[in-house]
């Protein structure tokens, strides 16, 4: 199956889930999920550039929630106002008004009209644009730079400067985490759900969803009483506690559980990267998960490479 979740960066808690037959689009599931109620204002929603296009951050801007999504290179957005910031307000075009006027003018050079073309702005979506090179800088071997393009509904650069929504975006990441504790550490590597029919597999997902949420909400749970981090508590070293707490009997109180989870807590999150080897053998791939030291990391805004003007 195919599996969307919207997850708090903070404490990766689950705060809804959407899922289908594998042959369903994580489009598809964005726009079940924008119309569930779960987003709102207030909230600050983070996606990668599988999520850019009109027809999901629609439903999703509709929903109040301000939105930081990456864009792909190849989109066309237009340089409406250079802001202070050295980030662009723009606009994401709504795709039935660019056929409408894309028809309107093959029909007038069709009938040889004088007319120049029409490039008034198109309908569509507010955002900012911003535009940045993040360099990163291992303890050991060369540099790498990369470029992002990000849109954000949050238009005024006060509010939002260029190089912390550049910063922020980073955040996302999160969810990759998320999804490793879903299924390896608590469905198990290697595992598949044991169901064999459309209700089975539903009923069993929701029950991991579950479980997984219980173990999130302890860790959250036992970071607050130690006023730490909770990425300073352990996915791992919870989902044991809490084992033996179901088992044990009696059940072992909450203090108690809260004490053997603290015990155990993990070292400051470090600044580290792995090279991204997306198209290579499985052996490469895994050499390539090695840390590469402590990294460093460099922003710099850099002007929108789109050409000024509207879009053609």
């Amino acid at each position: 199956l195919r599996l969307l979740t919207l997850i708090s960066c903070g404490t990766r808690g689950l705060a809804d889930a959407v899922f289908g037959p594998r042959k369903t689009s994580e489009q598809n599931l964005a726009r079940i999920l924008a119309a569930r109620g779960s987003l709102g204002p207030g909230m600050l929603l983070l996606a990668d550039r599988n999520f850019c296009g009109y027809p999901v951050i629609a439903p999703l801007a509709a929903t109040g929630a301000d939105l930081l999504i990456r864009a792909k290179a190849g989109m066309v957005l237009p340089v409406l106002e250079a802001l202070p910031d050295g980030s662009a307000a723009t606009v994401l075009p709504d795709p039935v008004a660019s056929q409408r006027r894309y028809h309107r003018n093959r029909r007038r050079r069709r009938r040889g009209s004088t007319l120049p073309p029409d490039t008034a702005t198109l309908e569509g979506i507010p955002v900012r644009l911003i535009e940045a090179d993040i360099t990163a800088t291992p303890g050991h071997g060369p540099p790498r730079t990369e470029h992002y393009r990000l849109i954000t509904t949050i238009l005024d650069p006060d509010q939002a400067p260029a190089s912390q929504i550049a910063a922020l975006y980073a955040q996302r990441w999160e969810s990759e985490t998320s999804y490793r504790e879903l299924k390896t550490f608590l469905r198990g590597p290697g595992r598949v759900l044991r169901s064999r029919d459309p209700a089975g597999i539903e009923q069993e997902t929701w029950a991991l969803l579950c479980a997984c949420q219980l173990i999130h909400a302890t860790r959250a749970s036992a970071a607050r009483t130690a006023a730490l981090d909770p990425d300073r508590i352990s996915y791992t070293v919870t989902l044991r506690a809490l084992r033996r707490t179901i088992t044990t009997t009696p059940a072992t109180p909450r203090h108690a559980t809260h004490a053997e989870i603290l015990s155990q807590l993990l070292p400051p999150r470090r600044s580290r990267s792995c090279t991204r080897a997306p198209h290579t053998t499985t052996a490469r791939r895994r050499h390539a998960r090695t840390p590469d030291g402590h990294i460093t990391y460099q922003i710099t805004i850099t002007p929108p490479r789109t050409p000024t003007g509207p879009a053609p």
